[in-house]
């Protein structure tokens, strides 16, 4: 059994974790404390955190990386429907709201310029707008095409869903990716993720 602080140790240039957001870093820094032991967390050369914009990562560290997450600021579905306090729903988060997709979009087509050639980039949400789950994707993946001739290839999914078919429930109709939606008796999601391999 791979254990998490071995699998961290089986990367010779460690893990990055970025957040630009000051509470969403802070949220990043108590789950990577829950799950992490301290010497790992304080060992910079198997663990760096950092608050740059995520948006120039690309530019920053190109054909870096050999898997990049980029679990992106979205609309959290599952809080937003239970909580009203900071909802992104309010009148005066309006244009934040819209802005949404956009940032999205440059989020993941920084990664896949700061990914390596054969390298993976999984995209994920808590959402189940498609404006900010597949229709990101293709946004991103076109601009990579047309802006650094950078191609990728979808990376088939489908044998894990079929393992974890009998905890979540899948949407079988995506155009790319795969979703998991909420359910009572599972008492999780949604979550979208889709994976991406750079082919250049």
């Amino acid at each position: 059994m791979l254990t998490l602080p071995s699998y961290i140790f089986n990367f010779p240039g460690g893990i990055v974790c970025n957040e630009a957001a000051p509470s969403r870093r802070r949220r990043l820094q108590d789950a990577l404390q829950l799950c992490i032991p301290k010497h790992i967390l304080n060992d910079e050369e198997c663990f760096r955190i950092t608050e740059f914009d995520g948006t120039e990562w690309g530019n920053m560290e190109p054909d870096t990386y050999d898997k990049i997450l980029v679990d992106v600021p979205c609309t959290t579905d599952r809080i937003v429907a239970t909580e009203n306090d900071n909802n992104i729903f309010h009148p005066k988060r309006f244009k934040e709201r819209n802005q949404l997709p956009l940032l999205q979009t440059e989020l993941l087509s920084s990664a896949l310029k700061s990914v390596k050639v054969g390298g993976t980039v999984v995209y994920s949400t808590c959402t189940m707008s498609s404006e900010q789950n597949e229709n990101v994707v293709q946004r991103a993946v076109y601009e990579c095409l047309q802006n650094d001739s950078i191609q990728v290839l979808e990376i088939d999914l489908s044998p894990l869903t079929r393992i974890c078919n009998n905890m979540f429930n899948f949407h079988d109709k995506l155009k790319l990716g795969q979703i998991v939606v909420p359910s009572l008796s599972a008492n999780f999601g949604p979550m979208y993720f889709c994976a991406l391999k750079r082919l250049n």
